[in-house]
């Protein structure tokens, strides 16, 4: 299938709907929903007094570890960076650290 791709703004503050891409093909219409998730810095607690009991509704805090580039280079390839056996390494990582995964949602409309 061919489609046009036109995609529609990204939505301003306040705005309900999240960015949204329509492809229009011959005969299908694809609309695809991209997931939006939101980064906290940690000087959000600067404004913990002033939200008074809706700061804990809001926020969770929470410590995470993260991937970097290496983990990715290391885990995704054959390059042991000089380790002497990494597969042991990457078999005792994997206990630990998931793939997730992002996709978006698509929805086929048939045109009448």
């Amino acid at each position: 299938m061919l489609c046009k791709t036109a995609l529609s703004r990204s939505p301003r503050p306040g705005e309900r709907e999240p960015p949204q891409s329509h492809l229009q093909g011959s005969r299908p219409k694809c609309l695809i929903t991209f997931r939006k998730s939101f980064v906290v810095s940690n000087e959000i607690e600067d404004i913990a007094v002033p939200l008074g009991p809706l700061f804990a509704r809001f926020f969770d805090k929470k410590i995470e570890f993260k991937v970097t580039a290496d983990f990715k280079k290391f885990m995704e390839s054959s390059h042991a960076l000089g380790l002497a056996d990494p597969e042991a390494i990457k078999e005792a990582i994997r206990k630990y650290v998931t793939l997730k995964e992002t996709k978006p949602n698509v929805k086929m409309e048939v045109k009448a």
